[in-house]
């Protein structure tokens, strides 16, 4: 069959061409633009979801830092007591160290560095020397807790950057 031969059965057959290829026509159109729909709407409920991920991960990190301060300022003022043979405020004492410790990457300098001064800190110092010991603890806690906050903010900053 030439095309002049199909052209002349179509203009032949109008009518009937009319009625069976629009519909057809306006199916294949109708199914392709809810395909592209589809495909448009999974892409944004699946950056919905890692945005909500996100977000839910920097909530944590948040909690986390404000435990991390509260526990720190707690060990803090445990070792600043007067040492006493009280075997509740030895284990207290530990037991913070020790849930400090686990919250934390153990390879990271800075916290190997806390460790150090946290268990100088649990040692039988004179009152001088735990006074530096206190000051050392603050300030490297101090620089742990910064370290932190501008990681939660570049957190949110990338999470801001995506949703715009």
């Amino acid at each position: 069959m030439s095309v002049s031969e199909i052209n002349n059965w179509i203009v032949a057959h109008q009518a009937l061409v009319a009625t069976i290829m629009i519909p057809i026509l306006t199916l294949f159109v109708s199914w392709v633009v809810s395909y592209a729909s589809e495909k448009r709407m999974e892409k944004s409920r699946r950056a919905d979801r890692l945005l909500q991920t996100e977000l839910k991960l920097v909530e944590f990190r948040q909690a986390w830092i404000s435990e991390l301060r509260e526990k720190l300022a707690l060990f803090h003022s445990l070792t600043g007591q007067q040492k006493t043979e009280n075997l509740s405020d030895t284990i207290e004492c530990f037991t913070v160290y020790s849930s400090v410790m686990m919250s934390m990457n153990i390879e990271d300098p800075l916290v190997r560095e806390l460790s150090g001064i946290m268990t100088e800190c649990t040692e039988d110092l004179e009152p001088s020397d735990l006074a530096d010991a206190h000051v050392k603890l603050t300030f490297m806690a101090q620089k742990i807790l910064k370290a932190e906050w501008e990681r939660l903010k570049n957190d949110l900053t990338s999470v801001e950057n995506r949703v715009r």
